[in-house]
């Protein structure tokens, strides 16, 4: 799944003019607790107190206080980051429904409409690496069609309000409408991007005392960056 990830970012920044990402960092790298920058990993911990609520219940009051805690602890590409990464390895838990997924969505469409309010680009971009992997868990927790027009409705107002770049948004459609989609090579890279959360998350909330506050490899953010990007822009090399 590396390869795919490095694969979908090197096409999408060519088809840009820029230079092809850095690659992914190794497997082995996941275990390397100082390869994490600690200074802008947030209170991932205290985080997860606040989502546990939206994705049992979904209440007005649940979602304020969640969506208040991200636009207050994203505040660098890092921090998003970090935070995207662990909405998608929440929802990617084996034992989440269909309900509690669509419920990470909703929170991500309300944090959508207060971070471009801001401007806060930081977030938008964080939650764009990551949302087409989460419908897609949701979708696959659907199994007989129930939530569909829930997601339709919520993908709606995402392509109304330009909330990610149109390859996003294309990809986003056809998780819902295609039945072919579980056989298109966007399920490798989503797959991918689902193993990386899994692999990076337990290190972030279980942090070993003696590895914190070293200092962090560069190159294993700028790699992580690489596949965020890929992950973003999923199906495009399909």
């Amino acid at each position: 799944s590396s390869g795919i990830n490095a694969e979908y970012g090197q096409q999408q920044h060519q088809q840009q003019g820029g230079p092809p990402p850095p690659p992914p960092p190794p497997s082995q790298q996941y275990n390397n607790q100082n390869q994490i920058n600690w200074e802008e990993v947030p209170d991932l911990n205290g985080f997860g107190q606040l989502l546990t609520p939206v994705m049992d219940t979904c209440t007005k009051d649940s979602i304020l206080q969640a969506r208040t805690w991200i636009l207050g602890n994203a505040n660098s590409s890092q921090q998003a980051w970090y935070v995207g990464q662990f909405l998608l390895y929440r929802a990617a838990n084996p034992d989440a429904s269909c309900r509690q997924r669509l419920h990470v969505l909703y929170l991500m469409n309300d944090c959508l409409h207060h971070a471009a309010k801001k401007h806060a680009t930081d977030i938008i971009k964080a939650l764009q690496c990551v949302v087409v992997a989460i419908l897609f868990l949701a979708k696959q927790a659907d199994s007989d069609g129930t939530y569909r027009p829930k997601f339709e409705k919520v993908l709606n107002i995402w392509e109304q309000n330009n909330y990610f770049e149109a390859a996003t948004l294309e990809e986003l459609q056809k998780c819902v409408n295609s039945r072919d989609y579980y056989q298109s090579s966007s399920v490798g890279v989503i797959q991918g991007n689902i193993q990386y959360s899994q692999q990076l998350l337990p290190h972030l909330l279980n942090p070993q005392p003696q590895q914190q506050g070293r200092q962090y490899n560069d190159q294993f953010f700028a790699g992580a960056q690489g596949r965020e990007e890929a992950g973003a822009r999923g199906g495009r090399g399909g």
